[in-house]
């Protein structure tokens, strides 16, 4: 006898030697029939979903060629038309619904344990090629510990799609259409892009997809996971184009997860010609619930929490805290775009004593190339900005001169929320023994903005957000404030006394645009360069 048990301990037993998972009722021919329409996420199952068989004492599953949902074996996607053998407690899973299966597991053959394809024999009982004179040799195992031996069976693209063969309409006048045939030709390019995805760009969180606390909401407070987009293991695309609020309960378990999983949602009914509702539309989507226990694949994780007191943003994203949301553990897909980190050069006045529009610009053109190759940032050049303009969407803000300047309450305004946003604003005075007026200039900038500038000291994010630092070139900071007087510009063009100032104070400037890009996009660290 065959059992399965459904998660809300529904039971589905089988006494034959056959049988059939699926949704609605028994049909003419059909063997007997589990019908699991009435489970929650029932309508997730394909009418015809999968064949059971007993052989030798043992069942057999087999995913049915028809079946448009996924199956998965413990976690791992079955190819329609592909036979498998069932082992007590094994956990099946049709579209949505997860079924144990309970029955004997007895011992079997090594070519019963593998995957019997539907679709013909399997490649070792090739037949000898006719114009041979001899039958040909089997080609056997590789020679152990040769590389040959260490190569996959199957690509892993394959598996994680279950996708066994690409079968496309062929369109002619007179082609009779019916659902089957709609199936088929939805099917290719579902199939086609899940191994284009998988294949080329891998699975993981694209883009957003961020939880955050939403203090205030009950004893324990509640969270809020941010728009996104995702691929799952298995290829699927899980868009959230709104936000989520999940409020956490008071008796939870030692660890929340935050899990964000496929769910296909059958819309928009019509009665069909069986007198019964049939769903004309099929909307895919991304579900986003809190489970005490890790995602299973293809589900992915977002977050986790170990409660104490009401939710918190983690101070520091990298090292979170008892009671704070821990993103660490999110699987990003980094095969992609590289993010910019936009620099621009803030022009003071040419009217003013030493302050040219051309002034370190070649060590800016340096700096972006050093930023390029020693970062997972692409720079950007956003151009000059005169004192009476807007600014640009960058990171790092750079300013330099000798002689004294000040801002027009447009461009005041402009900084203010520059710095707001996460900014850096780098003030460099030229010729440090030739610049007192530029340096009183820029620390009254900062007096304006409220920025309260303190000398960089050890376990700054400045001598730490790309190359460790033991020290900057004379730097001072107060909230994405940065005021040197070491002429780092003059460095990055190569005007020192040795090549250990240049580099020192290239990889100084790199640090700053970093952590300007950091303090716009804070999980930057997470993502990027964990």
């Amino acid at each position: 006898m065959a059992i399965f048990v459904s998660g809300d301990g529904t039971r589905f037993e089988l006494s034959e030697d056959q049988g059939l998972l699926g949704r609605g009722e028994r049909e003419p021919n059909d063997p007997p029939k589990f019908n699991l329409a009435p489970l929650p996420g029932g309508q997730t199952v394909s009418r015809h979903h999968a064949r059971l068989r007993q052989h030798a004492s043992r069942w057999y599953l087999q995913v049915e060629p028809q079946s448009t949902n996924p199956t998965l074996l413990e976690g791992f996607p079955i190819p329609r038309g592909t036979e498998v053998p069932l082992s007590d407690g094994d956990r099946v899973q049709l579209g949505d619904i997860v079924l144990t299966f309970r029955g004997p597991s007895l011992g079997a053959s090594p070519e019963e344990d593998t995957l019997v394809h539907a679709h013909g024999p399997p490649d070792h009982e090739v037949a000898p090629l006719a114009s041979s004179g001899a039958p040909a040799a089997s080609p056997g195992a590789p020679e152990p510990g040769s590389w040959v031996a260490r190569l996959p069976e199957r690509p892993g693209v394959l598996d994680a799609t279950g996708v066994a063969a690409l079968m496309r309409v062929n369109p002619f006048r007179g082609l009779m259409i019916d659902e089957s045939t709609w199936r088929d030709g939805h099917d290719y390019h579902r199939q086609t892009a899940q191994l284009h995805t998988l294949g080329a760009h891998g699975w993981g969180i694209v883009e957003g997809l961020e939880a955050v606390a939403c203090p205030g909401q009950g004893n324990t407070g509640s969270l809020i996971v941010r728009p996104g987009l995702a691929f799952d293991a298995t290829g699927r695309t899980l868009l959230l184009a709104d936000a989520v609020r999940l409020e956490v309960p008071v008796d939870v378990p030692a660890v929340l997860y935050v899990v964000l999983s496929y769910v296909e949602e059958p819309i928009a009914p019509q009665r069909a010609w069986s007198d019964s509702d049939e769903y004309t539309r099929v909307l895919d989507r991304a579900q986003v619930h809190l489970d005490s226990s890790p995602p299973a694949a293809p589900a992915l994780e977002l977050a986790r929490l170990r409660l104490e007191g009401p939710v918190r943003d983690a101070i520091d994203p990298t090292l979170p805290r008892r009671g704070e949301l821990d993103m660490r553990f999110r699987e990003r897909l980094h095969n992609r775009p590289r993010p910019d980190l936009g620099v621009a050069q803030l022009v003071l006045e040419p009217a003013e004593a030493g302050n040219t529009t051309e002034q370190h610009r070649l060590g800016l053109r340096y700096l972006l190339r050093e930023i390029g190759l020693t970062t997972p940032y692409r720079p950007r050049w956003a151009g000059s900005v005169q004192l009476d303009e807007g600014l640009p969407p960058v990171s790092l803000l750079y300013v330099t001169g000798r002689g004294a300047f000040e801002v027009s309450n447009i461009m005041f305004g402009a900084l203010e929320a520059f710095l707001a946003s996460g900014g850096v604003l780098l003030a460099d005075a030229c010729g440090a023994a030739d610049s007192p007026a530029f340096t009183h200039s820029a620390e009254h900038l900062a007096s304006q903005l409220h920025r309260t500038l303190v000398a960089v000291e050890r376990g700054h994010p400045v001598l730490l957000s790309r190359h460790v630092l033991p020290e900057p070139p004379a730097a001072s900071e107060g909230g994405g404030f940065i005021l040197t007087t070491a002429d780092v510009g003059c460095l990055w063009q190569g005007r020192a006394r040795s090549r250990d100032e240049v580099r020192a104070a290239m990889e100084f400037g790199t640090n700053v645009a970093v952590y300007g890009r950091r303090r716009q996009h804070p999980l930057d660290v997470l993502e990027l360069e964990a």
